[in-house]
């Protein structure tokens, strides 16, 4: 698959601590716009490898896709996506390496942002994630003839 290097939230980012960590990139748009004003139809994809620690039992995951009106994200961001917390601890400890991805479907934006990225939440036992967020195409769901 093919990625574009300018949309590319986080490549593998490594995170740690519990507060909240802006992706490595963020996306300047130049003006405000609402880049996701219709139904959702791109996806962003969220890849986790889970490292080291991050196999404790209560360790989890939050990842944010925002909109705001400054490259830290902090000025009057908008959630246009939100995985939710998710656990991301196994009955079993996993192998460093293991990975988990998630979709993000942003949809129905109605105030224009200039700057879009990717908000990451650990929490837990001394969590210790890899992360990798970028912009995928959605499948064709019409059929041509």
């Amino acid at each position: 698959m093919y990625i574009d290097s300018v949309q590319e939230y986080s490549n593998a980012q490594s995170l740690s601590g519990t507060s909240d960590v802006v992706s490595t990139n963020v996306y300047d748009h130049k003006t405000a716009a609402k880049l996701h004003a219709g139904t959702a139809g791109g996806k962003v994809k969220i890849q986790v490898t889970v490292e080291g620690p991050a196999a404790n039992a209560d360790n989890t995951l939050r990842a944010r896709y925002v909109g705001a009106d400054n490259a830290a994200l902090t000025t009057n961001p908008i959630i246009l996506a939100d995985t939710g917390v998710v656990a991301l601890a196994e009955t079993t400890t996993p192998a460093n390496g293991t990975q988990k991805v998630f979709e993000l479907y942003p949809g129905e934006q109605e105030t224009a942002k200039q700057f879009y990225g990717v908000i990451y939440t650990q929490g837990g036992t001394s969590p210790t994630f890899t992360v990798s967020a970028a912009p995928v195409a959605a499948g064709q769901t019409n059929l041509v003839r």
